[in-house]
């Protein structure tokens, strides 16, 4: 889907359709602090009790994964405009210690699009949008059916800001589309960023990203794909 121009207060936004992307040279809404911000990890307190010599080690388990709600049955009345897009570029990425089967959103109709009318966000997967160059971002979730997690990334990889996303009532016919974006919350990038990642609900949790932490991927090649 195109892109367009709605109206909010006080700041001139350039729409991006989709459980993805609202650009913005405005800063996102300040009074209103954008939902589930993972804090810093306190310091541990002590260190681990030494473990006996006669006691083996266990063996390495996975990372707990949180249990995903039900994606979001549209009904007759709710009209959803995205397709999934299936036709991405992939790439198996290490992120913060985990591997993620990837898609990469490089052009502004896949990022358009982004994680829209999908069903399921199966853990191990992510979904990275590359912007050609580094400005406020805002990203919403429009005709998302899941709830998901946000990273935002400067130029340099650097974390601006991170959200917990929760999916919103999706448009009934009888509403019009300016009068359904304009409900919809905004998850800002705090300041200008050129990555964002969209991973699984819980993910956040589990790996304790925190701002101004450096995520070490490739990510001046990924930006060169940029359109």
């Amino acid at each position: 889907m195109k892109s367009r121009s709605i109206s909010r207060p006080l700041a001139a936004l350039a729409a991006i359709s989709a459980c993805s992307l609202l650009a913005a040279f405005a800063p996102p809404p300040a009074d209103t602090p954008p939902a589930g911000e993972t804090p810093k990890a306190p310091p541990q307190d002590g260190t681990p009790a030494p473990t006996p010599p006669s006691s083996p080690k266990p063996p390495a388990s996975k990372p707990a994964t949180a249990k995903q709600k039900p994606a979001t049955v549209p009904t007759q009345d709710d009209v959803v405009d995205a397709k999934p897009r299936t036709d991405l570029p992939k790439e198996r990425i290490v992120l913060l210690g985990e591997q993620f089967d990837t898609e990469f959103c490089f052009d502004e109709a896949s990022r358009a699009t982004g994680m829209g009318g999908r069903s399921e966000f199966p853990e191990g997967t992510a979904m990275i949008f590359v912007h050609p160059r580094a400005i406020m971002l805002n990203y919403w979730m429009k005709d998302c059916l899941v709830d998901l997690d946000m990273i935002f990334v400067d130029a340099k990889g650097r974390v601006t800001a991170i959200h917990e996303a929760s999916r919103e009532k999706l448009r009934t016919k009888g509403e019009t589309k300016e009068r359904y974006e304009s409900r919809l919350y905004l998850y800002g990038s705090r300041s200008p960023a050129q990555f964002v990642i969209e991973l699984p609900a819980g993910s956040l949790k589990r790996l304790k990203p925190m701002v101004g932490q450096q995520l070490g991927l490739d990510w001046a090649r990924y930006a060169q794909r940029a359109k």
